[in-house]
């Protein structure tokens, strides 16, 4: 998974411009915010506090009140209401089966992946403001998630909100606020794709010629650009490895002067985490 995701994404921004010639020199510069979801047009912000996936039993009518209650579902039943009402018929029913929380959970982040999925090119359409809210908040998950868990840093890459190991993260924990952040990030950006559509510039050489100088500074040698543009070879390392080379490539571009620069490299960034 965490191959077809950076092949995808990172791989084919790293051979497009052929960054090469790093050097080593660790200095890091991004501090992320400390307010879960900070930029992004959440007016109750208590409600990214609310598990997304927690306590859904009841009837539907049961259910919709508990999923209102958090971010996420506010965001998705305003812009996909249908799609919104099958899913709480689903968990009804799931609960009616006797399934247990853990994969009542499960069932609906994957759903909910499976809706982004279908969403990059209305995601990718929105206002820079947003998009770039999205991108600090991903960074912010990755430095939390580094700090304490490798694997699942790595699931969030590799599988997004769907993977077995952010489930229960989201289903209650201290990072479900940050995580459910970041989804409903993604939603506002897709709302504001599909209200008006925006195409922004690729990157441009000296783009990335400067996103090269930026990762050398984080201590890039030419041994991690050499795996970061391997997808084989970046599927079998470390997961604390492919999460410090994905949180690098973000922090570089977060902590770049020239705004235009970073708007151009950032949308491009983000089309592996929204598709992934």
């Amino acid at each position: 998974m965490v191959a077809a995701l950076l092949g995808a994404g990172w791989f084919a921004y790293t051979k497009r411009s052929q960054l090469a010639g790093y050097t080593s020199a660790l200095q890091t510069l991004w501090t992320s915010s400390s307010q879960p979801g900070a930029g992004l047009d959440i007016a109750d912000r208590k409600s990214l506090e609310v598990s997304p996936f927690a306590g859904l039993r009841g009837s539907p009518e049961v259910i919709d009140a508990k999923m209102q209650a958090a971010a996420l579902w506010r965001v998705i039943k305003r812009e996909f209401p249908d799609w919104y009402a099958e899913r709480l018929n689903e968990v009804a029913a799931l609960a009616r089966d006797s399934k247990d929380d853990a994969a009542i959970a499960q069932h609906l982040a994957g759903k909910v992946v499976q809706l982004r999925r279908q969403q990059v090119a209305n995601a990718l359409s929105a206002t820079l403001p947003k998009l770039k809210a999205l991108a600090v908040v991903f960074h912010d998950n990755l430095t939390n998630l580094r700090k304490q868990n490798a694997e699942a840093c790595y699931g969030l890459i590799s599988q997004g909100e769907a993977h077995p190991l952010i489930v229960p993260l989201l289903a209650g924990s201290p990072h479900t606020a940050r995580l459910q952040a970041q989804l409903t990030g993604v939603f506002e950006a897709i709302a504001e794709g599909r209200k008006q559509p925006r195409v922004y510039p690729i990157p441009r050489q000296s783009d990335y010629d400067t996103l090269a100088s930026d990762l050398a500074k984080l201590g890039w040698t030419q041994a991690d650009i050499q795996l970061f543009s391997d997808e084989r070879a970046l599927s079998k390392a470390e997961p604390a490895k492919v999460c410090q080379l994905v949180h690098d490539w973000f922090t570089a571009q977060l902590q770049m002067k020239d705004l235009e620069g970073q708007m151009r490299l950032l949308v491009e960034s983000l089309r592996p985490v929204i598709a992934g």
